[in-house]
């Protein structure tokens, strides 16, 4: 979990978090994350892969908790969008079109 609680150093505004020891050697690994807005705070954290021979880090995906002062933990998208399914009422004029075409087209021929 990302909040207030955690080990925030004065201005520095992200920690480090992971469970395989230091970034020597690499690390796939969290960043804490935390925006001041004057008193209140906003706390998120970004999912990276640090490569030491390459020296590079690359980020994975991230997150920011949009209600200040709230609490976030490491890892969590929350719920997803579900995709809208198409309308079943479309669907079905969609089939009624098509039959009423192709019969025009069946007393066409005849």
């Amino acid at each position: 979990t990302i909040d207030a609680g955690q080990p925030w150093n004065g201005g520095v505004s992200y920690f480090e978090f992971f469970d395989t020891g230091n970034w020597q050697g690499g690390a796939d690994a969290y960043l804490g994350l935390r925006v001041n807005h004057g008193v209140d705070f906003n706390y998120g954290w970004a999912h990276v892969v640090y490569d030491d021979a390459a020296n590079t880090m690359t980020l994975k995906e991230f997150a920011i908790e949009q209600t200040v002062n709230t609490a976030i933990i490491a890892g969590d998208v929350g719920t997803p969008n579900a995709v809208p399914e198409p309308g079943t009422l479309f669907l079905a004029a969609l089939g009624l079109g098509g039959m009423a075409l192709r019969r025009r087209r069946a007393a066409q021929l005849a």
